[in-house]
């Protein structure tokens, strides 16, 4: 695998678009992320953390796509209770993110 295959395979992994199971509606795992060695898939992680990070800094409510992905599916009261929650999580999170840990 080339230099600009593996990066290519990277950016494909790290989008917040995951396809659906048919049948049971579950997120499936990226194609691409079967076609990275292990050393792949850990800086595709890191990159994925690092745009999370990036995308709640832009959101009004401090939310990445994934949080707003998942509180779409999620109905009524326990999604208000849920964006509650989340708000502090991903507030902790982007703490422990500039502390560098």
């Amino acid at each position: 695998m080339t230099p600009e295959e593996r990066a290519a395979l990277i950016a494909s992994v790290t989008t917040a678009y995951r396809d659906r199971d048919p049948f049971s509606g579950l997120a499936r795992s990226h194609p691409a992320w079967h076609d990275l060695d292990d050393q792949g898939r850990r800086e595709a992680f890191e990159e994925t953390l690092a745009s999370r990070v990036l995308e709640a800094a832009l959101d009004l409510n401090g939310f990445s796509t994934t949080v707003l992905t998942v509180l779409r599916r999620i109905p009524g009261e326990t999604r208000r209770l849920c964006e509650g929650a989340c708000a502090l999580s991903q507030v902790f999170r982007l703490t422990l993110f500039v502390a560098g840990r």
